[in-house]
């Protein structure tokens, strides 16, 4: 959860628009988000969220910034999240069995800088800002 922590502070610090009234809602939103990507994408939840509850959780979680979101937000999110799954590359390529030389690069390369090889190691925040999370 501390990345989810760190994606959700520094999304509420850079958004320009401040969709967010405060960075507990912004954390509260992105883990809203996990779980209707879970719910709707996992085999063993067998009851997936309707667009209904997505809606009724979000405003529950996010009473102040509820009047700053653009009409048709939710649903957008909603229908994103529902059609196309998401997943961090690395998943992404071991369940596509498609885990290549480029990925492996890749780990190498945040490995190199990890704290059993370097006395510099990579920070959280380094490593947030070079994750895909798309």
């Amino acid at each position: 959860m501390r990345v989810l922590e760190l994606f959700s502070h520094q999304f509420f610090e850079k958004d320009v628009k401040k969709a967010f009234k405060n960075k507990e809602e912004a954390y509260e939103f992105a883990y809203l988000i996990i779980v209707l990507q879970t719910c709707q994408h996992n085999p063993n939840v067998k009851n997936k969220t309707d667009i209904g509850s997505f809606i009724e959780s979000a405003a529950a979680i996010c009473p102040l910034s509820m009047e700053g979101f653009p009409p048709g937000f939710f649903e957008d999110i909603y229908n994103s999240v529902t059609k196309k799954p998401f997943y961090t590359p690395t998943s992404r390529s071991l369940i596509d069995e498609a885990f290549n030389q480029y990925t492996l690069n890749e780990l190498d390369i945040r490995l190199a800088k990890s704290k059993w090889n370097d006395p510099n190691p990579v920070t959280e925040s380094e490593l947030v800002n070079s994750t895909d999370l798309t």
